[in-house]
């Protein structure tokens, strides 16, 4: 999906489409690129989705995110992309590294 245009809305600038809590409290808003971010920005130790994988691991992490502390993110997005990542070698018959 591309920074302008690529969101089923319709809209050709960036834009936040939804927004939920944390179990702390903490707002996260959901991005049309797939992008998580808060108040401050993105979560400690996390940047922006660049890559297919990155992008679907936020998703995952979005589903669950009112499970979880906004300090525990960094580490569900991580966990989520590893999982990804060894499901695609899985299915490419590779091992994951």
């Amino acid at each position: 999906m591309s920074a302008l245009g690529g969101c089923s809305c319709g809209l050709a600038v960036e834009h936040i489409v939804a927004k939920r809590r944390t179990a702390d409290g903490e707002t996260v808003q959901l991005w049309h690129s797939g992008d998580l971010t808060g108040r401050f920005g993105y979560p400690p130790g996390v940047r922006r989705a660049v890559s297919a994988v990155a992008r679907a691991a936020r998703r995952h992490a979005w589903a669950v995110v009112e499970l979880y502390d906004w300090s525990e993110l960094a580490a569900l997005i991580t966990a989520s992309e590893g999982r990804l990542r060894a499901q695609q070698a899985a299915s490419a018959g590779l091992r994951p590294r």
